[in-house]
């Protein structure tokens, strides 16, 4: 039996469609219809942070992301797994040249190839503080673990330092941390809220210490958790797998999606800023994904204005500062939002918010509305609603409102947040648009259009 929602209990019409006497229809957006489309990169190219194939001493990020190693004390080459690799002496190692967010949720992978039995040799490390660093290690008995300051040990009962070549790899996501050799996982343990925004190092710490002795090939780092599959296929029957991942399935960039509303106000991408439709997400529908690298869409014409109500039902993919700006008007401006930044107003936190900032870089946002239930790590529908004041509903429900002005004028054009890390990373299905605050039986009706849609709640 269907869940119980407005558009089956009481609203029978807004089951299959969406109420059509409701006026001030000025946007609809749905990934089950318009969305063009074009082949794009390999699945496991999505959420990619860096690839290094360390074939050659230019050390340079395959990916092109531009985050090329810097080499400590010369770094040599040998052969790897796939082509050449990296051979340490116990006198170098290599640095990114950069942090690497690897926020909320991520994968890093390295093929290992030693003897080594004498010491601590780091494979690959971060330099954050005690609470948000990681590393993972050779041990003297040549057993491979984690750990992560606050989080670990997960440690291997078998050795691998047999000179032969190891496939090792750390993700993250959904509150559990889990390493895994040679496509085997050796364990997994609960965390909560890891912020890994971090300097990189392949074979040392960011002390220069516990210098690596041996080999170390095809380092990848991806701001998503891979699954299963993925991992499998980086692995490939131990013969491993190099950037761009042929032989896997591509994914299909968005690069428009045309507004169902009548009014022409469709969305667009450029080249560097396109999410990637994915199929059967949600309740057997799919939807936009953005993996918090910057993609966004850019509307034909603003929505928003003196009065509003906008429906949208996401999901927010992650937990870390600015992770799901979902709408906005330029920077440090007005927008909708689920935010976790410990910076913000307490009460909000994990929250679907609508916001504005009043004075720019360094303030305090004004979070004028929240709902009341948590918006992480699930699908929900959101409503923002404003005429003078804002509110605020999540599956239905209300929260705090109205506890502010919103500028007169406030509307929205970025789908996909503005940058500096406030970027969606979530998956996004459908999004509606009115000219107007509807009334609470309205709003009922087009939340029980969605919740019939989608079986949100």
């Amino acid at each position: 039996m269907p869940k119980l929602g407005y558009g089956y209990a009481l609203y029978p019409g807004g089951a299959s469609s969406l109420p059509s006497d409701i006026s001030g229809l000025g946007l609809w957006l749905k990934a089950d219809a318009g969305v063009s489309k074009m082949q794009g990169q390999s699945i496991l190219a999505n959420g990619l942070l860096a690839y290094w194939n360390l074939d050659n001493n230019s050390w340079i990020d395959s990916s092109g992301k531009g985050r090329t190693l810097i080499s400590n004390n010369e770094v040599g080459n040998s052969s790897g797994i796939i082509n050449n690799g990296a051979i340490f002496n116990e006198t170098n190692w290599l640095k990114a040249n950069s942090n690497i967010n690897f926020g909320g949720s991520a994968t890093i992978c390295a093929w290992v190839k030693t003897t080594t039995d004498d010491g601590y040799r780091v494979i690959f490390a971060s330099n954050e503080n005690i609470e948000n660093n990681f590393q993972v290690v050779f041990n003297p008995s040549g057993q491979i673990y984690f750990e992560g300051g606050a989080f670990g040990p997960i440690t291997s009962s078998a050795s691998y330092n047999d000179d032969s070549w190891h496939f090792v790899v750390l993700k993250y996501g959904s509150g559990t941390i889990e390493l895994s050799i040679d496509n085997v996982s050796i364990g997994t343990q609960s965390y909560t809220y890891p912020n890994y925004n971090v300097g990189f190092f392949i074979g040392a710490n960011n002390n220069g210490d516990s210098k690596y002795i041996g080999k170390i090939d095809e380092v990848g780092a991806w701001n998503r958790a891979l699954s299963v599959s993925e991992i499998t296929s980086l692995y490939n029957s131990g013969i491993g797998k190099t950037y761009p991942f042929e032989g896997t399935p591509f994914s299909e960039f968005v690069t428009a999606w045309a507004d169902q509303s009548g009014n022409g106000n469709n969305a667009s991408s450029s080249e560097a800023t396109r999410p990637t439709f994915v199929s059967n997400a949600l309740n057997a529908k799919p939807v936009l994904r953005f993996d918090g690298s910057g993609q966004k869409m850019a509307l034909t014409s603003s929505i928003g204005g003196i009065a509003y109500s906008i429906f949208i039902v996401c999901k927010n993919n992650d937990n870390i500062k600015g992770s799901m700006y979902l709408w906005s008007l330029g920077l440090y401006s007005r927008y909708i939002a689920v935010i976790t930044d410990s910076n913000y107003n307490e009460n909000a936190r994990n929250k679907f918010i609508l916001a504005e900032y009043d004075a720019g870089d360094g303030q305090e946002p004004s979070v004028i509305a929240w709902s009341t239930a948590s918006a992480t790590n699930s699908f929900f529908i959101g409503t923002a609603m404003q005429n003078g004041g804002g509110k605020a509903y999540l599956n239905g429900s209300g929260g705090v409102d109205s506890l502010g002005t919103l500028a007169l004028n406030n509307t929205f054009n970025s789908l996909g947040g503005y940058g500096f890390g406030f970027d969606i990373n979530g998956d996004v299905a459908e999004i509606i648009s009115y000219n107007r605050t509807l009334t609470n039986t309205e709003r009922q009706q087009v939340e029980g259009y969605l919740n019939a849609k989608y079986a949100i709640y």
